[in-house]
């Protein structure tokens, strides 16, 4: 049977209590409104949804001073335990409404996104409801925050307040045509990799049905890795074993950090994030096709 943990009340302006979410055990949530006797009614129909601390949110911002936006009712009690402004909306990431914005008016906003992708596009959101009302704006990524964490993680990781307002003040400030390029740049990058893959695919049906070819191909498999790497003028491989590493060409690498695995002839890079097979090596390196590569490795030419 679910057991209630926590109840999270959201007041508005005059603070009178307008509806609760109640958190259960296992992680669930509900929302209610009052039914006048001390309970909760779970029907939130033509219920007017309110910003989590409402009346600390409007006197911080007629005061023009800082208001952090978490995405849950957690790390906002955690940071108003610590003598800060904190609010955030019922429902977690993706449900902050554009009308929020207003009570916000005037604050300097400092938004606190959850180490994942979901955070990340509700803190946008939220940075985009606040553009026109607010002192200031900062989306703040908070250093060494594990995967989905969040602020109270953070904090339980032994930073402090002072800490947190040093990382805010370091934040570039939040601009709408920032994002926009961000996208943009993604979007080109999207299509880039998409034509990249078509050529690609293009290139493996052209030859797919010439046996000569296909023996070419096996040849160019069967050349060791390390051997390639050689071939590419990545110096010689170090270590023991099955794997072995030599100084990676895609980023500037004080330390060999590209790791061949000889027995599977792939190779990665952790620095970079980046791996492939060998031929896909000596293409990245040669800045050539996968047909070229296959013919300058197995011909020399």
């Amino acid at each position: 049977m679910a057991e209630i943990v926590a109840v999270y009340e959201y007041h508005d302006e005059q603070d009178v209590l307008v509806y609760a979410s109640v958190r259960f055990e296992p992680k669930a949530f509900r929302q209610g409104r009052p039914d006048g006797t001390g309970g909760l009614i779970w029907d939130m129909t033509g219920v007017r949804r309110v910003p989590y601390r409402l009346p600390d949110v409007i006197a911080a911002a007629r005061a023009g001073q800082a208001v952090f936006v978490c995405e849950g009712e957690k790390d906002v009690d955690r940071l108003v335990s610590l003598g800060l402004t904190a609010t955030t909306n019922a429902g977690g990431a993706g449900k902050w409404p554009p009308e929020f914005g207003e009570y916000l008016r005037g604050a300097h906003v400092v938004i606190l996104p959850d180490n994942d992708g979901p955070g990340r596009e509700h803190a946008q959101t939220v940075a985009r409801s606040v553009h026109d009302v607010a002192a200031s704006i900062k989306v703040v990524e908070l250093p060494g925050l594990p995967a989905k964490g969040d602020v109270s993680d953070w904090l339980d990781a032994g930073h402090d307040v002072q800490e947190l307002f040093a990382v805010a003040r370091a934040a570039s400030g939040w601009s709408p045509n920032a994002v926009e390029q961000w996208r943009k740049r993604q979007e080109q990058l999207r299509r880039k990799l998409a034509r990249s893959r078509a050529k690609r695919k293009q290139e493996h049906e052209r030859v797919t049905d010439d046996q000569e070819w296909r023996r070419r191909v096996d040849r160019a498999k069967a050349i060791p890795i390390a051997q390639i790497a050689v071939m590419l003028g990545l110096g010689t491989p170090q270590g023991n074993g099955k794997r072995r590493f030599v100084r990676c060409p895609f980023h500037q690498d004080e330390h060999p950090s590209l790791g061949l695995l000889d027995g599977e002839n792939v190779w990665y890079c952790h620095p970079c994030g980046e791996g492939g097979t060998a031929i896909g090596l000596y293409e990245r390196v040669k800045g050539v096709g996968f047909a070229d590569a296959v013919q300058q490795l197995t011909t020399g030419r």
